[in-house]
């Protein structure tokens, strides 16, 4: 197990500084898409440059347009007979 740094954030100042919620910030950790060490006590701490890391890894993902899900919703909804 590593150890923990003064460099590395707790749960909740992770996921202010990803902007998401603790519970994303849990969950990716869970998931191990966000890498993170645990301290002895068992609380998860994160180094800034692996959140840094996520926030590119996020950012270089291509982003659905939302006007195309709304206007398949829509051309759907006109499909339906009445």
């Amino acid at each position: 197990m590593q150890q923990v740094a003064g460099s590395h954030l707790t749960t909740t100042e992770a996921a202010s500084y990803l902007g998401v919620s603790a519970e994303t910030v849990r969950r990716w950790a869970a998931d191990r898409r966000l890498r993170h060490v645990v301290t002895p006590t068992g609380r998860l701490r994160f180094a800034q440059t692996d959140l840094n890391a996520a926030l590119a890894t996020v950012e270089a993902e291509p982003r659905p347009d939302p006007r195309s899900a709304a206007t398949a919703v829509v051309a759907n909804v006109a499909a339906v007979p009445a």
